[in-house]
């Protein structure tokens, strides 16, 4: 039995480590989407928006400017940042009970086993709504519905980033619920 739990918290420590690493790199690189309009393009993330125009790329943060402008999308970008920041501080901390697992093997404590699977949920759902709410507010704001006709969206690598994490933060969560003492 001991090599169950230790074989199912290495793995599952692994992906929610992985997925704590992407959940990170997804909330940093300001890129979760990118507009074109007439040879400008600009790339926006949670904490900051960049500009190139010819070649050179400026980049500011995401601050009362858009909150003047569109109050609305300035407020679920904020609570994108925060439900992305949850995720990955939970997604790192079940890492670390799902280690701390597979080092005790069969004398490990129930309430370890249970406090690995709760956070492993937790960071899922904290992820899949943060990234939910962080591309529905990039897509649908006032400046993409109604200043710009001639407007191209895509979406960034870091919302792709984001999705793979809830994936693989999903794989990794179930995995930790066949552990059993």
């Amino acid at each position: 039995m001991s090599s169950n739990i230790r074989l199912l918290s290495i793995v599952a420590g692994i992906m929610l480590g992985l997925s704590s690493a992407c959940f990170i790199v997804s909330n940093a690189v300001p890129e979760w989407g990118k507009y074109k309009i007439t040879g400008i393009e600009s790339t926006i993330g949670l904490w900051q928006y960049c500009a190139f125009v010819s070649n050179v790329k400026t980049c500011q943060s995401i601050s009362s400017e858009l909150e003047s402008f569109d109050a609305d999308t300035y407020h679920k970008i904020q609570a994108a940042e925060a439900f992305v920041t949850l995720a990955c501080i939970m997604s790192g901390i079940s890492t670390c009970c799902l280690l701390a697992c597979a080092l005790m093997g069969d004398n490990v404590h129930q309430i370890l086993l249970w406090t690995s699977k709760g956070l492993a949920f937790s960071s899922f759902i904290m992820g899949t709504v943060g990234i939910a709410l962080g591309i529905y507010a990039i897509f649908n704001n006032r400046l993409t519905n109604q200043l710009f006709t001639q407007l191209t969206i895509t979406l960034g690598a870091a919302s792709c980033i984001g999705i793979a994490a809830i994936v693989i933060n999903l794989v990794g969560a179930i995995i930790a619920v066949f552990m059993r003492k």
